[in-house]
């Protein structure tokens, strides 16, 4: 059989050509992620965690999710309640606001007041979360599920004063990052739900870096008339213990 050279070109050519469509096929496609669903209410920036879905029955739109991921740079002051609303136009949707996103304030040049509502559902205050507000005075930790205050949380807030923590899930030590507290104000003041955890906290605040903390005395009652006589054994002064 006679085979010329421009039939043994075109062979090689389809040849050629069905194996770059081979590897393309067979290549993996990258798929570029959903941006995530962002919005801003009152100053602060929250991130959907889990969307309002609609529900056909009831003709209404289901709680979503969110989290606190930060403010506007104008921002002085921040209230965190159970659950915010996204303004869509013809819907207003409602989200519960579970979580702060690590560092969500860092570095934040106006911020000078921070409050958890009694109704806030956030069960911690994370990583570097207010690191280096310089004119930051007052965290207010209203609610009664706080159980860890994060690693630099209020690391190089120069002016914090004042610190409430009502919760009583912070047991011990561990449960306040390295740090938490370095280079706040001298002397600042820690409260608690009552005078016995203000003064547990005092201690802890100070592991945690802060100089010559203060103890703010809660309105008196019977428990506190028996404060020497209860057992603290539910609190530890782990300081040994790995840092979380």
């Amino acid at each position: 059989m006679n085979i010329t050279k421009k039939t043994i070109a075109g062979l090689l050519s389809v040849t050629v050509s069905f194996s770059f469509i081979v590897a393309f096929m067979l290549s993996p496609v990258k798929v570029e992620a959903a941006k995530a669903h962002t919005f801003t209410n009152g100053g602060v920036k929250y991130q959907v965690v889990k969307e309002a879905v609609y529900n056909e029955e009831d003709e209404v739109y289901d709680d979503g999710t969110c989290m606190v991921i930060g403010a506007d740079k104008n921002t002085k002051k921040i209230e965190i309640g159970e659950s915010i609303e996204e303004d869509k136009g013809d819907d207003t949707l409602n989200y519960t606001i579970v979580s702060i996103k690590k560092g969500a304030f860092k570095k934040h040049a106006k911020l000078t007041t921070f409050t958890l509502l009694e109704e806030s559902k956030i069960t911690a205050i994370p990583d570097n979360c207010f690191t280096g507000c310089k004119k930051l005075t007052k965290v207010e930790l209203k609610n009664t599920l706080i159980n860890k205050i994060g690693k630099n949380a209020m690391k190089d807030c120069t002016k914090l004063s004042y610190i409430t923590i009502k919760s009583d899930k912070i047991t011990k030590v561990s449960k306040i990052g390295k740090d938490a507290f370095k280079n706040t104000k001298k002397g600042i003041k820690v409260e608690g739900s009552e005078t016995k955890m203000s003064k547990k906290y005092q201690g802890f605040v100070k592991k945690r870096g802060a100089k010559n903390p203060k103890y703010v005395k809660a309105t008196k009652t019977s428990s506190d008339d028996e404060e020497d006589e209860e057992d603290d054994s539910d609190f530890e002064d782990d300081t040994e213990d790995a840092e979380e």
